[in-house]
């Protein structure tokens, strides 16, 4: 009997060592200057720029699953770039969600190098298919756009992107920088590039955000335009009316304008502002501030929980459910420039206004998963026998675990090493954003 227990020690023993070794899990770098898509429960995340560690912009791909729940400091990643392969090494650029079922996320612009850092893709746009990780340039009708970056893009409800302005500077290959003024509309199901009008089209602008109302009208906020832009005046386009106006908001005497910030629109209108940098160049105050497009009146409510955001300029903000998730970004201070990337997300429930530290989905069950080929609830079950020396089936069990587990750690650490020397060989010199000089009065 005493024999019997110690078989099965040894099995319990094997399978608990199995489970405790340290299982590979995609952790992203710090990164800034990126972009996000939401398509359905998965939060994609494309390119970006490291300027602390080895100065390189991303090939990256990869997704957070908010069909599951997580712990924010450590949510599960699924990286896509090897299966996905990403033609080019991108940064600055902007995307949104299209097609006719709202898989494809289309990518707009930046700077798109390949391995000899060379800006060799002179398109404004790619798109990369959800459904089979595939990446393609696609053909559409009409005058293709200027390329160009630091701007940022919306879709509607009927398959089309807008994108207003951005720069087109010397790093895209222009002889002198540019503020284009302009507004793309890009037909996702026709296939087509057209333009909006430019009867009262503001100046040109770079660094601002873009958020598109239930009724159809993108609200534009701060960025800058050779003047850090107010708060009290803000620049409207109605997608319906192919119109321009500006629209007078109150409550803006203490707040700070600012540049390469975010906003994500809640159910009821508000929309939220968080981040980026002020006339000085230091994190603005206060960094939280909230417009509410019913009244057009902006607020600075405060918020409570952790773990509380940390200040960060060109980081993404992207709304699901009714929870913000702010993602990745340049660290920023009230008294220093911005310090280098962050590799952290956080999660603002814009209800309560409220930093939390678990993500329960509201999708999740709390049923236990089932071995596959069973039925009922979940049980265990011993086999074996009350005498003679390990069985043949426990001896079996111990050898494949073992082997898995060892199997386990070499692909472990197989793709760590691979994956090293991919980042240290990527292009250097990554083009700095096109910022608005600082500490001074701001250019015309």
């Amino acid at each position: 009997m005493k024999r019997f227990k110690n078989q099965n020690f040894l099995i319990l023993f094997f399978i608990s060592l199995s489970l405790i070794l340290p299982v590979y899990s995609y952790k992203p770098l710090g990164t800034y200057a990126h972009s996000t898509a939401l398509v359905d429960n998965k939060l994609y995340v494309i390119g970006g720029i490291d300027l602390s560690a080895v100065s390189v912009t991303f090939k990256n791909v990869f997704y957070l699953d908010l069909g599951t729940s997580f712990k924010v400091e450590s949510p599960s990643w699924v990286d896509l770039s090897t299966d996905s392969s990403t033609p080019f090494y991108s940064g600055w650029t902007t995307a949104a969600v299209g097609g006719s079922d709202n898989k494809i996320i289309y990518l707009f612009g930046g700077v798109q190098y390949d391995v000899s850092h060379t800006d060799a893709y002179s398109g404004f746009t790619w798109q990369f298919d959800t459904t089979s990780n595939t990446w393609s340039q696609p053909s559409f009708s009409g005058t293709e756009p200027t390329r160009r970056r630091e701007m940022d893009a919306v879709s509607d409800a009927n398959g089309k992107i807008y994108i207003f302005s951005g720069i087109y500077d010397t790093v895209l290959g222009a002889s002198v920088n540019k503020r284009i003024a302009d507004m793309i509309i890009v037909g996702t199901i026709d296939k087509d590039y057209a333009y909006g009008s430019t009867t009262g089209i503001p100046l040109g602008r770079i660094d601002y955000t873009a958020t598109i109302l239930s009724n159809g009208v993108i609200v534009y906020i701060g960025g800058w335009d050779g003047g850090m832009l107010s708060y009290s005046s803000l620049s409207t386009y109605d997608t319906t009316t192919d119109t321009w106006a500006n629209v007078t908001a109150s409550g803006t005497s203490s707040l700070e304008t600012r540049y390469g910030h975010s906003a994500v629109l809640t159910t009821d209108g508000r929309i939220i502002v968080y981040g980026g940098l002020n006339f000085n160049g230091y994190t603005p105050s206060p960094i939280l501030i909230v417009l509410d497009t019913n009244t057009f009146k902006w607020s600075s409510p405060s918020t409570s929980g952790s773990p509380e955001a940390e200040p960060v300029i060109y980081h993404s903000a992207d709304i699901y459910d009714k929870y913000m998730i702010i993602a990745f970004g340049n660290l920023t201070s009230t008294t220093t420039d911005p310090t280098g990337p962050s590799s952290q997300i956080y999660i603002l429930d814009v209800d309560k206004y409220n930093w939390i530290s678990s993500y329960t989905s509201s999708a999740t069950t709390t049923t236990p998963d089932k071995p596959n080929g069973t039925s009922g609830p979940y049980t265990s079950t011993t086999s074996g026998s009350d005498s003679g020396g390990l069985s043949s089936k426990a001896i079996g069990i111990i050898v494949a675990v073992c082997v898995g587990s060892v199997g386990v750690c070499i692909l472990i650490i197989a793709a760590l090493c691979i994956g090293f020397k991919k980042f240290v060989k990527k292009p250097k010199d990554t083009p700095q954003p096109y910022r608005p000089p600082q500490h001074q009065k701001w250019a015309a």
